[in-house]
């Protein structure tokens, strides 16, 4: 297992609105490619998401800043006001062949009410 954080632990990002907003650069793993990494075969996102308010659900999902698209299947979402660990599907497929910059998009269901990542990595996985 290969653990590459999006970024540095003890630093909370958020935000309020109903859009799916992307991160600032401080949040990107630049230069990424797929094939630096031979005999994976599986790539998921891993945040640490929460809400600031129940109802309201939490989304997060990894942004592909190079092709300015969502990576298909990265989505993930939660209405706990701590933080949990949350997993995305396998992303492998959806990870384009070549470096790429990725990202961390947020977004709420109830505009105002904050969407919360604590800590976020991809997590790769060897055959």
């Amino acid at each position: 297992m290969i653990r590459i954080p999006f970024f540095l632990a003890g630093v909370t990002f958020g935000q309020n609105a109903t859009d799916p907003t992307p991160l600032g650069s401080p949040t990107h793993i630049v230069k990424f490619d797929r094939r630096d990494y031979p005999g994976v075969d599986s790539i998921v996102f891993m945040p640490s998401l929460h809400t600031a308010a129940a109802p309201a659900n939490a989304f997060a999902d990894v942004y592909n800043h190079t092709q300015m698209a969502v990576v298909v299947g990265s989505e993930v979402q939660t209405n706990s006001t701590s933080p949990v660990w949350l997993e995305s599907r396998n992303l492998y497929a959806a990870l384009p062949d070549g470096q790429v910059t990725l990202g961390i998009r947020l977004r709420t269901d109830t505009q105002g009410t904050a969407s919360l990542v604590t800590a976020a990595y991809l997590i790769l996985y060897r055959r």
